[in-house]
């Protein structure tokens, strides 16, 4: 009897153990399982709100008249009638563009050739103040008088008010645009005529020469592609730095200066940008459509037997991890969070385009430090600085806009104005007047540019310079 205690013992301490082992066992188990159940409820309800929200988005998008899919994006982008399409004749011009290499010169005789030319080629212009050297000026007489036939078909093209070039815009990131190189070549053969013209004295046609580069770049106005306005912006810039030497060289009359000064008004469009952040939005959403549509089926844990053939050891590694990605993403409605959120930034893009400036940069400065801290879906910094872009674009024709009424005085006056009291064409980087400064020789109009710092029409291209239109004459 006296051995019966010592035996019960340890029975006793096994179900103590057991009940231990049971305790730290089903404890965590149900806490497992009561966090998957909550996370499937909250992932459930977030994924329902989210859905709410981004329906009622769309709803009230679609009540502002704006296309939201590529459907209602090709309606908007109009083709002009039979015989009114600019993009005809220009294509045309296009075709018969002959590119300054010609065939009976060795490498080292064509790339010195190339070295002769400006703007198409390496050659440098020598400032306004001196002439063309002989040789830059006959290779450049020799390039247009290869392309006589294009360029007839430029200024025929480029007269012409509506344009659509053949794009299919359905096909959304992956849209074809070979017009766009063929663009800035066209408005690079338009500034050699006038460069050139303007080097003869030959005022009237320099001028023709520059409405047709500037009808060319305009012929991108409507494209609502981000790409297409940025080579517009980059043809209008190229037509107006090229303005200075034509008022360097040139004497121009009243009547060429005000049509100057009308072509460059038009050259002002800020319904091209907004175009190309409408079609940005239906991008976004033809992408949410295609993921979605992905995520509806069934995520597979497991590979099946070809699938699992065909992965590597690396990506049998990362298989389990990206698989349990996919689930997160297709259940716990943050995809659709990130959706949301990509609208919403494109969308502000849209009516910041809409707005004067310089609140439009101050707001296109506010959106992309905001979305650069939220989604990830199809970022879009580019489309922010697209604004800036267009307000340089927009400072230098403002700038030879102003440069035009100078020279309007000097031909009333005989003489410069000593200030611009009544200049009404503002800075886009800081909303006060263009600068104006009298040179030795000439003078300066200039912006004080992205940075907002006067520094006294300093003229560059890196920070701490101005955007700036000199004539020196």
């Amino acid at each position: 009897m006296t051995d019966q205690p010592s035996l019960l013992v340890p029975r006793r301490k096994r179900r103590w153990l057991r009940a231990v082992v049971a305790v730290l066992v089903l404890v965590p188990a149900a806490i497992c399982v009561a966090s998957l159940l909550y996370y499937h409820s909250t992932s459930e309800l977030l994924k329902r709100r989210i859905d709410a929200a981004l329906r009622v988005k769309l709803e009230t998008l679609r009540a502002e008249g704006l296309p939201l899919t590529f459907a209602e994006l090709d309606k908007w982008y109009t083709t002009p009638p039979p015989g009114e399409n600019a993009a005809t004749v220009l294509q045309e011009a296009f075709a018969v563009y002959s590119k300054p290499n010609p065939p009976s010169r060795g490498w080292r005789e064509t790339d010195e050739y190339w070295s002769l030319l400006p703007v198409i080629g390496s050659a440098r212009l020598p400032p306004g103040t001196e002439p063309l050297p002989k040789q830059m000026k006959d290779a450049i007489a020799e390039v247009l008088s290869q392309n006589d036939a294009a360029l007839k078909l430029l200024h025929k093209g480029a007269s012409m008010t509506t344009c659509r070039y053949p794009i299919d815009s359905t096909r959304g990131f992956d849209v074809r645009l070979p017009h766009l190189n063929n663009v800035r070549l066209g408005a690079k053969l338009l500034t050699l005529e006038m460069l050139l013209h303007a080097e003869k004295g030959e005022s009237e046609l320099a001028v023709e020469s520059a409405q047709a580069c500037f009808g060319v770049a305009h012929s991108l106005v409507n494209e609502p592609v981000v790409l297409s306005q940025l080579i517009r912006f980059s043809c209008q810039v190229m037509g107006a730095r090229n303005l200075e030497r034509v008022l360097t060289k040139a004497t121009l009359t009243d009547e060429q200066l005000e049509q100057l000064d009308m072509i460059l008004a038009e050259a002002e469009d800020p319904q091209g940008l907004t175009r190309a952040f409408v079609g940005d939005r239906c991008n976004v959403l033809k992408a949410y459509n295609q993921v979605r549509k992905a995520m509806a089926a069934p995520v597979r844990f497991w590979p099946t037997l070809e699938g699992l053939r065909q992965l590597t050891w690396r990506d049998a590694y990362y298989y389990p991890a990206d698989r349990m990605e996919a689930h997160r993403r297709a259940t716990s409605g943050l995809f659709e969070l990130e959706v949301l959120m990509s609208i919403e930034f494109r969308t502000a893009c849209i009516r910041a385009s809409q707005l004067p400036f310089p609140e439009q940069i101050s707001l296109a400065k506010q959106i992309v430090s905001q979305e650069m801290n939220g989604s990830s879906f199809l970022l879009m910094p580019a489309s922010t600085g697209a604004m800036v872009k267009q307000a340089t674009c927009v400072a230098l024709i403002r700038a030879a806009r102003v440069a035009l009424a100078v020279e309007r005085y000097r031909l009333a006056n005989a003489h410069l104005p000593d200030n611009l009291t009544e200049s009404t064409l503002l800075d886009p980087f800081d909303g006060q007047p263009l600068r104006y400064k009298k040179l030795t020789k000439g003078y300066i109009v200039y912006s004080v540019g992205e940075d907002k710092v006067d520094n006294g029409g300093t003229e560059g291209y890196w920070p701490g310079t101005d955007i700036t239109f000199t004539v020196e004459r």
